[in-house]
């Protein structure tokens, strides 16, 4: 149920009369329909609710909620792109390509995007892979990848370290704190706006792209909460011999800012199986 704000207070669109609710029920910001702030009732909740209770004027009314849309993608795309006007379009939906094989092909796509007025980048369902394929993307469009002063945590380990050392020793498991991640250079040499489409399938280093993401200067985010998955990083693998079972281990924790289960949200809130359309229709009327 859309609705629109008024001088601070929540107006329904339709009737005019003002609109109140309790927590867990929230507004969420939405793409303005003209000049009015426009808003979505949302919920958060572990089960799924059928419906929400709202006071409108003196009446109680129950309306109905659904799931916020977000398509699923079945296809893996490290990069799929597709160039309009003065607007470019860039799909990673994973990153878990092999580095070495396709190494520069996205910087040299974010290199091709500065000369556009608006770049979208739809990274919805991403989940993650090697964090050097979005900082590519970003020094490519931008010159540069700014931290922010992400830091990090690294477990040590027997097992962690005899993989990474190749010693095997007694050791009690422990953390050390690594110095903030330094700021890189940074040129801003995209004179455009970044427009990222984001819904709760992005984890991991999808993740770590929207922290890098929210530091570039005109950068928006659109769709709904990332899945807040993003702690753990640089895994080490091991095949157990007898039953070719892989083990993964995580041995580094991120501090990059989004909360776990909750991960980022979006600055505009977006309810459709098609946000990139949406997302272009809102640059046209801009």
């Amino acid at each position: 149920m859309p609705i629109i704000e008024k001088e601070g207070e929540l107006y329904s669109a339709d009737t005019g009369e003002r609109v109140s609710f309790d927590e867990p029920v929230r507004t969420l910001p939405t793409i303005p329909k003209g000049r009015e702030k426009a808003l979505l009732i949302g919920i958060r909740s572990k089960d799924e609710p059928t419906d929400i209770t709202v006071t409108l004027g003196e009446k109680q009314v129950k309306l109905p909620v659904h799931r916020i849309k977000s398509a699923k993608k079945t296809e893996l795309i490290l990069h799929k792109e597709r160039y309009l006007d003065d607007v470019a379009i860039v799909t990673s939906n994973h990153f878990g390509s092999d580095y070495e094989k396709v190494k520069g092909e996205l910087l040299e796509i974010g290199k091709k995007c500065r000369k556009y007025k608006h770049v979208i980048w739809d990274l919805s369902n991403n989940g993650g892979g090697d964090s050097r394929f979005p900082d590519e993307f970003l020094t490519g469009l931008n010159g540069g990848v700014d931290y922010g002063g992400m830091k990090c945590s690294t477990m040590h380990s027997a097992v962690v370290n005899a993989k990474l050392t190749g010693e095997i020793s007694e050791m009690e498991k422990h953390f050390t704190d690594e110095e903030d991640i330094p700021k890189k250079d940074y040129d801003d040499l995209f004179e455009g706006a970044l427009h990222v489409i984001i819904n709760d399938d992005v984890v991991s280093s999808g993740e770590w792209a929207v922290s890098t993401i929210k530091r570039v200067p005109r950068a928006v985010l659109y769709g709904c909460n990332t899945a807040g998955v993003c702690t753990f990083g640089d895994v080490t693998f091991y095949r157990l011999p007898n039953s070719r079972i892989i083990l993964g281990c995580p041995y580094k924790i991120f501090d990059i800012g989004a909360k776990e289960t909750i991960g980022f949200e979006p600055d505009y809130w977006i309810d459709d199986e098609d946000p990139v359309s949406v997302v272009l229709e809102h640059i046209k009327k801009a």
